[in-house]
């Protein structure tokens, strides 16, 4: 188990409190995978050049209202914004805690579910560059395996041309997984991996030499202790995981992770004890 190095603790949102760590706090955003063409949700400045990014809810259906804002190819910085999703949830809407993933062919794929009454996690595809998503149906769950409202929250990742994979937060005190192979259109059922899940988020990130590397809580308990908080590595595409390291070890909750490929490694950031965002950067020498 390697030692990583902690970048900062981020407070929550307010001009005074932020600390900008490197460049911006905008390069450590949770829900985006490449800064240059998908810059997903709502923005807001915060001055002194600090970026705050947040999913709006309407009030009636709480179901997230996404906004998207389409950044020019050429580097300009002209920009439209416009809500992905209408009143009511019709059509799809971009992602829901996770980042999109740009496929091979191009297309844009967001996971995302909805949590109104039962949990229904499905996948929103563009071939647009954000401009209009496509719905696929939601994840089929069998209720005798997975007991409780079901699962929520995918990450994705595409481990060849049209193969589209899925990890998922469940109720059932395990990771789920459900596969696609016509990039992110239809979906096989959901089934349980041996991978603990304690009903807290979790994210992935694939690795150049195709590696995975999972961010989670290794507690196989439903809505269990949300510490410690490990980095694990899979080298058969998501069949089997080997801890890394404990970012995260002591008592309180470390959660909502995210994890994105940056120029030089990863960069991750998580929840931290529900107080503030912890963020860290870990160099590409270390998964050598």
């Amino acid at each position: 188990m390697k030692s990583f190095r902690s970048l900062a603790v981020v407070k929550r949102p307010s001009s005074e409190d932020f600390e900008i760590v490197r460049d911006r706090l905008v390069d450590l955003v949770p829900m985006v995978d490449d800064i240059k063409t998908i810059e997903m949700l709502e923005r807001h400045d915060l001055g002194d050049g600090i970026i705050e990014f947040a999913n709006r809810w309407t009030a009636a259906q709480r179901v997230p209202d996404t906004v998207a804002r389409v950044v020019a190819q050429t580097g300009e910085s002209q920009h439209r914004d416009r809500a992905c999703c209408g009143f009511g949830d019709n059509g799809g809407r971009g992602p829901v805690k996770n980042k999109p993933i740009i496929l091979s062919d191009g297309a844009w794929l967001a996971p995302a579910s909805t949590e109104l009454g039962a949990w229904k996690p499905f996948c929103d595809r563009s071939e647009d560059k954000g401009a209009t998503w496509t719905r696929s149906a939601d994840f089929a769950i069998d209720p005798v395996q997975v007991v409780g409202k079901g699962a929520i929250q995918p990450t994705f990742w595409e481990s060849s041309p049209g193969n589209v994979h899925a990890l998922l937060r469940t109720t059932a005190a395990k990771i789920g997984r459900a596969d696609s192979m016509d990039g992110g259109r239809t979906w096989s059922p959901m089934r349980l991996t041996g991978m603990p899940n304690n009903n807290s988020g979790i994210d992935l990130e694939k690795l150049a030499d195709n590696r995975l590397l999972l961010l989670y809580n290794p507690i196989g308990q439903d809505w269990g202790p949300r510490t410690p908080l490990n980095l694990a590595v899979s080298s058969d595409n998501g069949e089997t995981w080997r801890d890394l390291v404990s970012l995260e070890t002591a008592e309180g909750e470390y959660s909502y992770p995210a994890i994105i490929r940056s120029d030089d490694g990863i960069v991750l950031c998580y929840t931290w004890r529900r107080e503030r965002v912890r963020c860290w950067q870990i160099p590409a020498a270390a998964f050598e």
